[in-house]
């Protein structure tokens, strides 16, 4: 009965998706946050976002906190997308990898939340107060969204941020 818990990711029996190389940024830090049960989707993310030259995943287990040497990696990071299936939502039950992702799972402009598996609830608002904020997608939008998504939260990051302006990526190639 595990599987039934997480949806399935599109094209995920075949070969899945990626969308052209043009709509990605080419040098953007996208960090995937995800539970056990979640494995599936996390590979998914890491082909279509395959251009990245970035992309990196945490794996979140039960009763284990973000180890603080990860923390600096999250707040560099200028896209976090969150994988909410059920096991990652368990976690939140603890009160140690609770606060460990409070504390990473921000500005909320950054934060991408993806369900994949989890109940659409409002209950998650008390485990984040930007919980609003952040951008809202589900496991049957179309792979473009997710683009789209990944790619607003780091020009919000721009404009928040106009230091780290040089990072910008560029759409012609």
């Amino acid at each position: 009965g595990r599987r039934a818990c997480s949806e399935a990711p599109p094209g995920a029996e075949a070969g899945g998706m990626a969308a052209s190389a043009g709509e990605h940024p080419s040098a953007c830090e996208v960090l995937i946050v995800y539970g056990e049960d979640a494995r599936e989707w996390c590979q998914y993310l890491q082909s279509l976002f395959h251009s990245c030259q970035d992309l990196q995943s945490h794996l979140v287990e039960s009763g284990t906190p973000i180890p603080p040497e990860k923390v600096d990696v999250f707040k560099s990071s200028r896209c976090i997308i969150v994988l909410l299936s059920c096991e990652l939502v368990q976690t939140f039950q603890t009160p140690a990898v609770l606060r460990s992702l409070q504390e990473i799972l921000q500005p909320p402009h950054k934060v991408v939340k993806l369900f994949c598996g989890a109940a659409e609830c409002e209950d998650y608002q008390e485990f984040f107060e930007d919980w609003s904020q952040w951008k809202h997608l589900t496991y049957d939008d179309d792979p473009k969204a997710y683009v789209m998504a990944v790619i607003k939260a780091i020009s919000e990051g721009v404009l928040a941020n106009p230091e780290a302006v040089q990072f910008t990526f560029s759409t012609k190639n």
